[in-house]
């Protein structure tokens, strides 16, 4: 037992560094390198969760026929002393988006829409007003997270249930930038899946939490399930929800509650809310033979069937919006995250059995990550990883970004601060962020060596040359000319300090003298203060970076008109200088001051359009 808590002790601090990353098994350290028996599985799980912090978490290990294993563990309300049970419900977060594509699959077998179809074919005309490209985008790209678009900015979430909108008016004002070609970088999407739930809207006439309540929950018997925003499809789970507490954990061994009002819009993307009962009979389904899902056996066999891979590596790594995991045995699933949950669903056919697990508390991963480890044993034994082949010797050194980023735009600015550096070694093996290695096994894959060991890396060049990286559902992206962008960017943080520290001294020259004889001052300052809100617009937007939130994309927003204010701000500065140096040179401020007004506001104002060009 020591060894997993070992493990899950080092995994849980590292978590947050690899959002990035597929799922896949433990770290060298553990000695047991096949899946456990039921009865061991039972065990460690009963033992662990006495010596582990955590708020709640219910898991069920299950076949085609039979939920083999039910644990419900921990408090839905700590401060009351109410105990998880049957009846608590949790967050499916993005295990939500499963739901799409198996809508996606019916319709499809039903002839009612083409997977490799242009999604516009079916959305109203002129509904995607951002697209850089004028290629097809099709249903598969959308499920294989593969049409281009930037990170969203926008406002995808709300607090009053009174501002729900319609998905299609979510969708327009939320819509981003398609900053990549379709199918050529994988970049996970909250916005595309959601997109395709609305295109399942358009195809069947239906709203996109009806049509999942009668093609879906009906037929499954899962009563105790909601995915409409305010969870008023189903009004059981809605009074449930509202009375299960959710927690977050900000230090070690500490739980801190969290306000639970947030109403994700773009709901089809991880508004799901149920019980463990009724995940697991959705689990069930996908390891059916015939599966109640579908009319035709051939269409779950169509969906568990790959339809992108790790870079060119033959790698698979996703089947129509299935992610693949790799443990003992290769797997598909998805997992969930939001401000108030977190949740895993894995399941293997070649074994007949899947897990699934749901927890009350933000950015948990002892459970969510554990588990399906135990169940499935350690990637060191799947021969997919393990076996060796030839290798080109590539050179994958150099600097990166997410292809699941702001691009463009004044946020983007942020992006180029936080890319990613892969480094080559001596003896010929790479090193991520310093501290991730990441080795060559055969063409076109690497293997990740570190606390999540097994991780495949996948390598391709797209059409223009540039480098990509796949780690599990981003992309890495290769930036050859990071290196000035990061030199601009730094120089104009530091003339954003020079502001604040010449505003302190305005500041004190204003309380020596009186206001109206520093006719002029009110501009000065003006820039100053410009300056401090561009700094503290950094600063806010990393704080938010470290500690990810629900407020995270409302941040951004603020941040990128904050900054567009101060761009106005420095101008208006700079102008009012030069009126006060050569038209109106009666006044008592001194001509110097308006001088270095000029130079820091020009400066700012350089710095900050020439960022705008480099990165729009």
């Amino acid at each position: 037992m020591k060894q997993y808590k070992r493990i899950l002790a080092v995994m849980s601090s590292v978590l947050t560094l690899l959002p990035f990353m597929p799922v896949s098994a433990a770290s060298a350290e553990q000695t047991e390198s096949a899946a456990m028996t039921s009865d061991d599985f039972e065990n460690v799980i009963a033992e662990y969760a006495q010596e582990t912090r955590f708020a709640s978490f219910q898991t069920a290990v299950f076949t085609a026929d039979d939920v083999i294993y039910t644990g419900r563990f921990g408090y839905s309300d700590i401060e009351q002393g109410i105990r998880a049970d049957e009846q608590s419900v949790y967050d499916w977060g993005s295990i939500s988006k499963t739901l799409v594509w198996v809508s996606i699959m019916q319709l499809s077998e039903q002839g009612k829409l083409d997977l490799n179809d242009d999604i516009r074919t079916y959305l109203p005309d002129g509904f995607l007003t951002r697209l850089k490209y004028d290629d097809p985008i099709t249903v598969l790209n959308l499920m294989n997270h593969q049409c281009g678009w930037e990170e969203t900015s926008a406002m995808i979430e709300t607090a009053d249930n009174n501002k729900i909108l319609p998905l299609d008016e979510a969708l327009k004002q939320s819509e981003p930038n398609q900053v990549f070609r379709p199918g050529e970088i994988t970049g996970y999407s909250n916005w595309g899946a959601a997109l395709a739930g609305y295109l399942v809207e358009c195809v069947s006439g239906e709203s996109f939490s009806d049509y999942v309540h009668t093609s879906i929950f009906d037929v499954l018997g899962m009563e105790h399930t909601s995915i409409a925003p305010d969870h008023s499809d189903t009004p059981w789970v809605q009074e449930r929800y509202e009375t299960m507490k959710a927690y977050q954990s900000i230090y070690a061994d500490s739980l801190t509650p969290i306000d639970k009002k947030s109403f994700i819009q773009i709901y089809p993307a991880g508004a799901a809310v149920g019980t463990i009962d009724d995940l697991a009979a959705y689990g069930r389904a996908f390891l059916s033979d015939p599966c109640p899902l579908f009319e035709k056996q051939e269409t779950l066999e169509l969906m568990l069937s790959p339809t992108s891979f790790f870079g060119d590596s033959g790698l698979v790594q996703n089947c129509h919006g299935f992610w693949t995991s790799y443990y003992g045995v290769t797997c598909l699933g998805h997992n969930g995250a939001t401000i108030t949950g977190s949740a895993n669903f894995v399941f293997s056919r070649e074994k007949g059995t899947g897990c699934v697990i749901l927890a009350n508390q933000a950015g948990e991963s002892s459970f969510t990550e554990l588990i399906p480890v135990l169940l499935f044993g350690d990637s060191k034994e799947n021969p997919e990883l393990t076996e060796s082949g030839s290798k080109k010797g590539v050179d994958i050194s150099g600097k990166y970004m997410l292809s699941r980023d702001v691009w463009k735009g004044i946020p983007a600015l942020y992006s180029k601060l936080s890319s990613v550096t892969i480094e080559k070694m001596d003896d010929g093996t790479f090193r991520l962020n310093d501290m991730i290695e990441l080795n060559e096994t055969r063409e076109n894959l690497f293997v990740i060596n570190f606390v999540r060991e097994g991780s495949p890396v996948g390598y391709a060049k797209n059409p223009d040359g540039r480098t990509i990286l796949s780690l599990g559902s981003t992309d890495l992206v290769k930036a050859p000319n990071l290196r000035l962008e990061q030199i601009m960017i730094y120089g104009y943080m530091i003339l954003a300090v020079l502001s604040f520290i010449l505003l302190i001294v305005s500041w004190i020259q204003t309380i020596v003298k009186r206001w109206n004889s520093y006719g002029g001052w009110q501009f000065i300052i003006l820039s100053r203060a410009a300056g401090i809100v561009s700094l503290a617009g950094i600063v806010i937007y990393y704080i938010f970076l470290l500690s990810y939130s629900g407020v995270f994309t409302l941040c951004k927003t603020l941040t990128k008109y904050a900054e567009m204010m101060c761009i106005g701000c420095y101008g208006v500065s700079l102008l009012a200088s030069l009126f006060f140096l050569f038209v109106k040179r009666k006044q008592n401020a001194k001509p110097a001051a308006h001088i270095l007004n000029i130079a820091i506001s020009g400066l700012l104002l350089a710095f900050s359009a020439a960022l705008q060009l480099w990165i729009a």
